[in-house]
């Protein structure tokens, strides 16, 4: 927001309203609810990660906001990567494609433009 005066004309259209469907309440649900491990954001450091979310928000937003912001990404900091690192795997999902009697296609694997050769080849 520029802090300066706009004039608005009768009619006017200054935002966009969509109609929701409330479909239950987080604190009610029937869905099986793990623990989650909560954090006092007044005693613990913000991990750089979340700063860089919080830092990412326009400017236009109140600081209040962003304080909001904060707390609920601390909160929930077990639900978010905070490296390279750290991604994991899961036994929680999994899926399968039917293909009812056809045959596996063997296929090479593409080649790599030479440009991109010597970069990949550096990293192992």
């Amino acid at each position: 927001m520029s802090g300066e005066s706009v004039k608005l004309t009768s009619g006017s259209t200054i935002a966009d309203l969509h109609r929701i469907e409330v479909i239950g309440n987080a604190e009610y649900s029937d869905v099986d609810s793990t623990p989650v491990m909560k954090v006092d954001t007044d005693t613990v450091q913000t991990p750089s990660c979340v700063e860089e979310l919080v830092n990412g928000v326009h400017d236009s937003v109140p600081e209040s906001a962003c304080l909001a912001l904060t707390r609920i990404l601390m909160d929930h900091l077990d639900v978010f990567s905070q490296s390279d690192n750290d991604l994991g795997r899961t036994d929680i999902i999994s899926h399968h494609i039917e293909t009812a009697d056809a045959k596996s296609v063997p296929q090479s694997l593409p080649r790599f433009p030479s440009a991109h050769v010597e970069s990949t080849s550096k990293r192992r």
